[in-house]
């Protein structure tokens, strides 16, 4: 078995990686033309420049640091080669792959639940534009699934707690550092260990440990920030911005209208973002002197004008987060964005693994050596959710926390529902030979 389980995990990557290449080639080897590309690649070649990040990027905030670190370590070796950037996250797909497979393998004990939750991680044609795009989703969904994988073991008692509550912490730490909102799942999850190991001796000790790393990978950063821009600020300034931005009322006609075609669309969201931004930054330059105001005052500033805008208009605020709620769990690709053959075939997709992860979920929950972990998927979920609900919400953001381990409970759903189909037909099969006897 341990060799059949090898050749299944070689081939899976084998696979992830020849699809990843082909997405590469099919989106253009060297295209850049995806959202928030221009700002990661400034900061990269800034970092390799003169060894500086950049204060502020295309919108009025700083991006988060890792991702334009990850592309500036790749451009040291192979000089400006967007290629070499999309090999190395087709590298990370199939990375995401094995956790997957090991992570099912440690819920369910069962090779062939875990080998087709595998392979639907291969073959998603999510996680496959994201390997060839330049955007943050490749490598925050590779940190996100095995900080996740980390937790599952430490949930299910793994005997190497020290070094696992330590590792799960840093890869945590490093994905926040990627995309901020990975911090408060890190703190949710290690508060979640307190209850899931209830009875456990090391009950306390591993949220305190699996914390303290996540926070000791930030803190370099943050105190960066403070040398640089004599601020201390934990990873970015990103988050009142995204806040008002994410619940403008011009964010309703993206949802509740369509669009001519994809041009109409995009220059809407360049309106919204640029034009619209840019005359309410002019107004408060002039009744709050905006640019006079330090990093943490924008942001508060920001921040506080999104909360009385929703409290001036309760209703579309709450209509708003409702379409946000679906931007965020909807199983098909946006029509105006990608075209209607792309939308209906990434639904016919998606829709039957929403069903079979729910079977999964359901039938983990049922059985007591697994329950844990089910409600450990179910919190997670609900609190990233939420959090894009409240700031900005759309599939691309779901991918990494929620898709990697919707394919493991759709592998292990799939696999019960056939198990128990072919045990019918089997039963079926020996009555039929009980009454022709």
């Amino acid at each position: 078995m341990f060799l059949n389980e090898r050749l299944i995990v070689g081939c899976l990557i084998t696979l992830a990686i020849a699809l990843g290449v082909a997405s590469i080639f099919v989106l253009g080897k060297d295209n850049i033309a995806f959202s928030d590309t221009y700002d990661y690649i400034v900061a990269a070649k800034s970092l390799l420049g003169n060894g500086t990040y950049p204060n502020v990027g295309s919108l009025p905030f700083f991006r988060a640091p890792l991702y334009p670190i990850f592309i500036a370590l790749i451009w040291s070796a192979v000089p400006e080669s967007i290629f070499a950037v999309k090999l190395v996250q087709v590298a990370m797909h199939a990375g995401v792959v094995v956790f997957v497979y090991v992570g099912s393998k440690l819920i369910w004990e069962n090779w062939i639940a875990a080998g087709i939750s595998g392979l639907l991680v291969a073959i998603n044609p999510f996680f496959l534009y994201h390997a060839a795009a330049i955007q943050t989703e490749a490598l925050h969904t590779f940190l996100v699934t095995l900080g996740v994988l980390v937790i599952v073991a430490l949930t299910a008692g793994h005997k190497r707690f020290f070094w696992l509550s330590i590792g799960g912490g840093l890869v945590f730490g490093l994905a926040a550092l990627c995309k901020p909102s990975a911090l408060g799942l890190g703190v949710v999850a290690a508060a979640l260990m307190l209850f899931l190991r209830s009875g456990s001796d090391r009950r306390i000790t591993l949220p305190i440990l699996f914390v303290a790393s996540m926070f000791a990978t930030i803190l370099p950063w943050s105190f960066y920030n403070l040398a640089t821009k004599g601020e201390f600020i934990l990873v970015n300034d990103a988050g009142g911005y995204a806040l008002w931005l994410g619940n403008h009322e011009a964010n309703l006609r993206t949802y509740e209208e369509s669009f001519d075609n994809l041009k109409d669309l995009q220059d809407y969201h360049e309106n919204v973002s640029k034009t619209v931004t840019a005359k309410q930054i002019e107004e408060w330059n002039v009744t709050k002197g905006y640019s006079e105001l330090s990093l943490g005052g924008r942001e508060a500033l920001w921040r506080d004008a999104a909360i009385e805008k929703a409290r001036n208009d309760p209703s579309q605020a709450i209509r708003l987060d409702l379409w946000k709620l679906w931007g965020f769990w909807k199983p098909n690709l946006n029509r105006d964005v990608y075209g209607r053959t792309a939308s209906i075939l990434s639904g016919l997709f998606m829709l039957p693994l929403y069903l079979f992860g729910a079977v999964g979920l359901a039938l983990t929950a049922s059985e007591i050596r697994t329950r844990k972990i089910a409600w450990l998927f179910v919190a997670m979920a609900i609190f990233i959710t939420a959090v894009h609900v409240l700031i900005v919400s759309n599939l691309r953001l779901r991918i990494p926390y929620i898709d990697p381990w919707l394919m493991a409970f759709a592998g292990f759903g799939l696999t019960s529902v056939c198990k128990k189909f072919v045990g019918r037909l089997k039963g079926n099969e020996v009555s039929r030979e009980a009454i022709h006897c």
